[in-house]
């Protein structure tokens, strides 16, 4: 019997959790095509606007996935991140039956200049940002399989720490999602922060409005474990955790 019926059914599910290092190069290609084909499929299945097969490719890391997630000090160097420092990230990979049916990557990020952004990482932890970078689920995954993923992460990042997550204005259920996990849009002169424009899909694509949504890390995993029967789901998850 699951921990919840309604909200979390996560028993037979294995997590793998540790630093992306330990993830094979070779996963990373199937972690690539699974996220692609997730992100594909939710748009088709909203009626949004569609993407092509090289525009998601890019959007999620192009031909640097595996390098990114493996050595995030590699963002630093694209265009995408000017004046940003990340460092020691945290990957969850859920599987059923042995196969892959979510993921998730969070990682440490600072920014300012370059004397700013190493103090930031290094001392100064109301300035060092825990951004999930991804949560990626299968659209036939346990319920509450994206929730846990989220709280696990965010378990191995300190409670006093900011957390920040992003998602495109063209995709709601993001929106959606971040909000039900406790994040919110910060207020910026009495009003939420305005989308900002970004290219995820390439400079040759379409812009897209990027949303931010912020909370701090103790707050947003006390509001996940708020959650009918997510206590017990999350002491379940952690139990059924090996090491990547």
């Amino acid at each position: 019997m699951s921990a919840s019926p309604e909200l979390f059914q996560l028993d037979d599910v294995r997590f793998r959790m540790g630093h992306p290092m330990d993830v094979a190069r070779l996963e990373y290609w199937t972690l690539q095509a699974f996220s692609q084909g997730v992100f594909i499929g939710s748009l088709q299945r909203q009626g949004l606007v569609q993407r092509t097969a090289e525009e998601v490719k890019e959007m999620i890391g192009g031909e640097d996935f595996a390098a990114t997630h493996r050595k995030p000090s590699v963002l630093n160097e694209r265009p995408k991140a000017p004046q940003q420092l990340f460092g020691r990230p945290h990957m969850v990979i859920a599987e059923r039956d042995s196969s892959i049916i979510g993921f998730g990557y969070a990682v440490n990020a600072t920014s300012g200049s370059t004397t700013e952004r190493v103090y930031k990482m290094l001392a100064q932890r109301s300035k060092r940002w825990a951004w999930i970078r991804e949560i990626v689920t299968d659209p036939n995954a346990p319920t509450g399989l994206g929730t846990m993923i989220g709280a696990l992460l965010l378990n191995k990042f300190n409670d006093q720490q900011p957390t920040s997550a992003y998602t495109w204005a063209e995709n709601p259920l993001g929106a959606r999602f971040v909000k039900s996990m406790g994040y919110r849009r910060p207020i910026v002169d009495g009003h939420e922060e305005p989308p900002r424009t970004r290219y995820p899909f390439g400079t040759d694509g379409a812009p897209v409005e990027l949303i931010r949504w912020t909370g701090m890390v103790g707050a947003v995993k006390a509001h996940i474990l708020e959650k009918p029967g997510a206590k017990e789901a999350f002491e379940q998850a952690r139990k059924n955790t090996v090491e990547l």
